[in-house]
């Protein structure tokens, strides 16, 4: 006669675990956009997705923590690009604006 199988090895572990933490983390790395820089923006792209996918796991507040800051991360990307832009259309009417010697 057989045993009968192991039941804690017949369930399959939760889908989305692993993504909500990576997601999570990215989120969060995409916050520290004055250290990382253009870093951030994969950050975020990553990480939202990964958020999301993660939101059907038992780990549903980290992923939904991944979701909020890689939104505001990718948020903050936009709006820094936006200023810059902005500063530097400014900056290069000021400087056509001195006459020359």
């Amino acid at each position: 006669m057989s045993q009968p199988a192991d039941p804690s090895l017949a369930t399959p572990a939760p889908a989305g675990e692993g993504y909500a933490i990576a997601g999570m983390v990215l989120g969060i790395c995409s916050l520290a956009v004055p250290i990382l820089g253009p870093l951030s923006i994969p950050c975020s792209l990553v990480g939202l997705p990964l958020s999301v996918i993660g939101l059907k796991s038992r780990y549903r507040g980290m992923a939904l923590a991944g979701v909020i800051c890689s939104s505001v991360g990718l948020v903050f990307f936009i709006v820094a690009v936006v200023f810059g832009v902005i500063l530097i259309g400014f900056f290069s009417g000021l400087i056509k604006s001195i006459p020359p010697n």
